[in-house]
């Protein structure tokens, strides 16, 4: 039986996302009562607020793809994109209470899975960045 798995991000929980130009990492978080259809993070993300864009590539121009005969994104005059875009992820968590959190494997975390004593309260909470908490309509 198909179908989209609903993952219900619990008070504290948080999407993790990744600029797809530079890996830059985000930390959206949410309210206990959103509710993020899989593959639909990023919308959610922008819903309430929180930057799905950044402006990593301005002025640079792609590399030249396997054959050097056209620049990575296709367009022949490239001088640089003026966005690029963020995509989350939800936060995966398996609570470990003997692990230790951290700066280093925690909180400076890059990735949407989390095996820690701190429940994902602290997973890449270097990468927060402002947002609403209500969703904009």
């Amino acid at each position: 039986m198909g179908g989209t798995a609903l993952l219900a991000v619990e008070p504290g929980q948080a999407l993790i996302g990744r600029c797809t130009g530079c890996r830059k990492a985000y930390r959206a978080e949410l309210p206990g009562s959103a509710i993020v259809c899989a593959g639909y993070a990023t919308p959610v993300a922008r819903n309430y607020g929180y930057p799905t864009w950044h402006d990593c590539r301005a002025g640079i121009p792609c590399p030249l793809d396997k054959d050097a005969l056209l620049p990575a994104c296709g367009f022949t005059g490239c001088d640089g994109h003026d966005r690029t875009p963020i995509t989350y992820k939800p936060l995966k968590v398996t609570y470990k209470p003997g692990a230790a959190c951290g700066p280093g494997n925690c909180g400076g975390a890059v990735t949407a899975t989390c095996v820690c004593s701190c429940n994902g309260k602290n997973h890449g909470s270097a990468w927060l960045v402002s947002g609403g908490l209500r969703p904009l309509r």
